[in-house]
């Protein structure tokens, strides 16, 4: 309700500002010129692309910086066309107007349109790269937290080993520690390191369940080795 509240008021203040920015148009320029007409049109269309960006984009707080960077250009293109609409108000004064004038800002705005369209797009593909990255890389953290889970519950069973439960804590609490610090990003080219640990703690938790401390002993060690080569290819792969 407040979110749509505030996205009326955002609405509300841009459509004063371009109300306002008509009637000084309309009323302080002595006569209206094609190129008038042109530059007032394309400056209500960049007025409309910036208060889309201020009341829709912003209230994506997660991906703000990118969405900061659509604010910045949309108010970079109605700057700019502000100062046109300023020049040709002058021009209109002096009552020149002519073919070449009229080709130049038609020329002009049509260029800045482009350049600002391209812009926007760029930012959009870069925006949405950003969102995918971030959502694998929630999913490979994820995973991470999901073996620590696992590796907690059998390090709680180490009791049940007697006299060799101090030793099987340890060597269990060594691999949760080793994957607890290991690199929380990934990427494909780890999907096979990253599935081979997976499966060690699947045996890890088989050896805890038969209660067979070599076993743990044994598979402990391979997943330590895993964990540290994971982390040496991801290195390279960055």
């Amino acid at each position: 309700m407040k979110t749509a509240k505030t996205k009326t008021i955002v609405i509300a203040i841009f459509i004063i500002i371009a109300v306002a920015y008509s009637l000084i148009m309309w009323l302080v320029a002595p006569r209206y010129s094609v190129e008038f007409i042109l530059t007032y049109a394309f400056t209500l269309v960049s007025l409309v692309w910036l208060a889309y960006n201020v009341s829709f984009l912003k209230d994506d707080k997660k991906n703000f910086p990118q969405n900061f960077a659509f604010g910045a250009s949309a108010w970079s293109w109605f700057i700019i066309e502000l100062v046109i609409s300023g020049i040709l108000i002058g021009f209109t004064f002096t009552g020149i107007s002519n073919t070449p004038l009229t080709i130049g800002i038609l020329v002009i705005q049509i260029i800045l349109l482009a350049v600002f369209l391209l812009r926007g797009l760029v930012l959009m593909l870069g925006k949405r790269h950003i969102e995918n990255v971030g959502e694998k890389a929630e999913v490979k953290v994820f995973d991470l937290r999901a073996m620590l889970v696992d590796i907690d519950a059998l390090i709680e069973r180490a009791p049940d080993f007697g006299d060799d439960a101090t030793t099987v804590k340890k060597q269990l609490q060594e691999v949760h520690d080793a994957i607890r610090y290991s690199d929380p990003m990934s990427n494909e080219k780890l999907d096979s390191e990253n599935n081979a640990i997976k499966d060690s703690i699947v045996e890890l938790e088989r050896a805890v369940n038969e209660k067979t401390a070599s076993d743990i002993d044994r598979i402990s060690v391979r997943i330590l080795r895993q964990v540290k080569d994971r982390n040496n290819k991801a290195k390279l792969t960055k």
